[in-house]
């Protein structure tokens, strides 16, 4: 999970390294070989929010915000290379 979030941050600030994994991530991903339907990510993200949520006390919609608008960028990548 830590390396997910990582992953996500440093593709979204466009930091190289997490650039080419994603983009191997997303392959990996497709429907070619693992064939994770692009409508599940919305179940991945929801479990994340709300399993963060209920563990971090200093959670706040700020926080959440934030989130939502890192992650979002990086399904939208993944449901395109689908």
């Amino acid at each position: 999970l830590l390396h997910s979030l990582n992953l996500s941050a440093g593709a979204v600030s466009g930091e190289p390294f997490a650039l080419r994994e994603l983009k191997e991530r997303a392959e990996s991903h497709d429907r070619h070989h693992l064939n994770i339907e692009p409508h599940l990510y919305d179940f991945w993200l929801n479990a994340l929010i709300e399993t963060a949520r209920e563990f971090d006390d200093k959670w706040n919609p700020t926080i959440e915000h934030a989130w939502r608008t890192t992650f979002q960028h990086v399904i939208d990548y993944m449901r395109r290379r689908y």
